[in-house]
């Protein structure tokens, strides 16, 4: 169970009563992505609504969709980002009238989670699996320590069974969905081959092993980056299956 402060009743209430909800269509992702992006190019994190209406007009045209009445659709758009609590819009202290907006940390968390998705790479697994090594090691010397000093059950969630479930968990996590996106570019690469394959044979047979090869190299460099890591993985895990049969005993 989650250790809060709050029952569940409680927070059900609290989420009610402020009707919280959130609701994104790809259109509005999209958007939000864009602002994310274009923000992350600005020292101060401020956007003018002008800034956010040439934004969602550049998002529009990629799902093409009509230009008309772009201004109102676009200040729909906002407003129901600053709804769900993705954008805060402040009152400019120089210009009466002018809003300024700000990404809130969950417009942050929400843009961060899916742009993080198409920057997969072998070292991103490898600073992933580090922090994935950094946790198992620390639950695997707070489990030997437990068993050593016959610590309590609440000893042993905080410090061995809440970072593999979480800290963990989560990364794992990441990492997977990572590579469903590899998944997805494989698959763009065979695309790829079979339009080259209907056009010039000489020039289709060049293109085909230049992806290939950037293909077979990239997942061998990822494949090599994994069998690195697993066995140390498999070893504190061994170490911490260890603990929990004596503590059980």
């Amino acid at each position: 169970m989650i250790e809060t402060s709050q029952t569940i009743p409680e927070l059900v209430s609290w989420a009610k009563e402020r009707e919280f909800s959130l609701n994104l269509p790809t259109e509005r992702l999209v958007f939000l992505l864009a602002i994310a992006i274009y923000n992350n190019e600005r020292l101060d994190g401020e956007m003018l609504e002008a800034d956010l209406v040439d934004i969602f007009r550049h998002t529009t045209s990629a799902f093409d969709q009509s230009t008309d009445a772009i201004a109102t659709r676009a200040n729909n758009a906002i407003n129901e980002l600053v709804k769900q609590r993705f954008l805060n819009r402040f009152s400019s202290e120089f210009t009466e009238g002018l809003s300024i907006y700000r990404l809130t940390p969950l417009g942050v968390g929400v843009s961060d989670y899916y742009i993080r998705q198409r920057e997969f790479s072998a070292l991103r697994l490898s600073v992933q699996l580090s922090i994935v090594a950094d946790e198992i090691q620390r639950a695997s010397d707070a489990a030997e320590e437990a068993t050593a000093k016959g610590e309590n059950e609440h000893f042993w969630r905080r410090n061995v069974f809440a970072p593999l479930k979480y800290s963990v968990a989560e990364i794992f996590d990441s990492i997977d969905l990572s590579q469903r996106v590899m998944d997805e570019n494989q698959q763009s690469i065979k695309e790829e081959i079979a339009n080259l394959l209907t056009k010039d044979w000489q020039a289709a047979i060049s293109s085909c092993e230049r992806l290939l090869d950037e293909t077979s190299g990239n997942l061998r460099e990822l494949q090599d980056t994994l069998n690195a890591a697993g066995d140390k993985l498999q070893a504190q895990l061994l170490r911490i299956q260890d603990c929990v049969i004596g503590h059980d005993e």
